[in-house]
């Protein structure tokens, strides 16, 4: 259940410490692995929870997290407080990429809606735009088009360049709203300061980072893009950073370059990980879930705690939504495990 807004920051950090045990990690996720069903997953998961089948179970667990952000959020206040409000505008950010498929395959709206994610009030989206312009109109301006004026991610978008503006490309499209959220996900973390400013500084450039690392291996892989665009999409100040970007865009040898990648993201822990996308991507995925927990445990009682314990949920929410699509699709609990964050070495990347 979603924390109570509480406003002494040492109470509420004592109650997620307390609250950190009942997460589902560690042995916990192995025995979860176990289960069959999705109704078995919803039983263990929120006890009394009327939602039985995958899709709305799914939905019901994102809400829940969303609200928990809100309500964390409001508990922390000042700079700590804006950069956990902010990360709910990721699942806007989600909803804009549904809609940008949707737009450049020109699918009605009723075909589009039920992928949606159910956002709150404040970070709704005008629907009815949705079927204006014409084909082959730039999906960015039809996008923001979709967010009220004044709206923190339409400024942000606006502010972020013009490498994509010109797109009908849905890639590029979602590119560039991550991109968007990302520079402000790092302006607001630059804000926290303390004796935790660093470190969530840290899990924000990783984050940058990984969309980075993933903007190059995808966009050279499946799209071909030129060097240029790669360069100019890239966020500023992601961890890995402009050097280690710029020697994987000019990497001959691809594997080289996954190479590179690897050991910047975590050089203890590359070894055991094969030169392939999924391989960097689980890589990637595990620092952050590191990043987060150091957050969390190195904390005294004040915002790290908080904006840790967001972080690891935010892996455990992944987690949980593989599970249930998994035993939606009867996948078997060994390889489903694989799957899931954190990953290790070489068996999960061919999974």
């Amino acid at each position: 259940m979603p924390v109570a807004v509480e406003r002494d920051l040492d109470f509420l950090a004592a109650r997620l410490h307390g609250r950190r045990s009942l997460l589902a990690e560690g042995a916990r996720l192995d025995d979860l692995c176990r289960i069959r069903t999705v109704d078995e997953l919803a039983r263990r998961i929120v006890p009394g929870c009327a939602v039985r089948q995958a899709i709305p179970f799914q939905r019901h667990m994102i809400d829940a997290y969303l609200r928990e952000l809100g309500m964390l959020a409001a508990g922390v206040g000042g700079a700590g407080g804006d950069f956990l409000g902010w990360q709910r505008t990721r699942f806007q950010v989600e909803n804009l990429k549904v809609l940008a498929r949707g737009m450049a395959r020109r699918l009605p709206p009723e075909s589009v809606k039920p992928h949606l994610i159910e956002l709150p009030d404040d970070l709704a989206l005008d629907l009815a735009p949705y079927a204006d312009g014409p084909d082959g109109a730039p999906l960015l301006a039809r996008l923001q088009s979709l967010l009220p004026s004044g709206a923190h991610l339409r400024t942000a978008l606006e502010q972020s360049g013009d490498a994509f503006i010109d797109t009908t490309e849905p890639f590029l499209a979602e590119a560039a709203l991550d991109r968007a959220y990302l520079r402000w996900l790092l302006r607001h973390a630059g804000a926290v300061g303390g004796e935790d400013g660093a470190g969530v500084r840290r899990l924000a450039e990783h984050e940058a980072g990984i969309f980075n690392t993933m903007l190059v291996i995808r966009g050279r892989q499946s799209y071909s893009l030129p060097p240029d665009l790669l360069r100019a999409a890239c966020v500023p100040d992601g961890v890995p950073g402009r050097e280690t970007i710029e020697q994987v865009i000019g990497a001959g040898d691809e594997a080289d370059g996954l190479r590179m990648l690897a050991a910047q993201l975590d050089s203890a822990g590359a070894a055991g990980f094969p030169p392939e996308p999924a391989a960097i991507e689980a890589l990637a995925w595990n620092r952050y879930l590191k990043l987060a927990n150091a957050l969390f445990r190195q904390s005294q009682m004040s915002v790290g705690v908080v904006i840790g314990f967001a972080a690891i949920r935010r892996i455990e929410l992944a987690n949980l939504i593989t599970l249930c699509e998994g035993m939606r699709l009867g996948i078997d609990p060994r390889r489903l495990r694989q799957r899931l964050v954190p990953r290790t070495g070489m068996e999960a990347a061919h999974v």
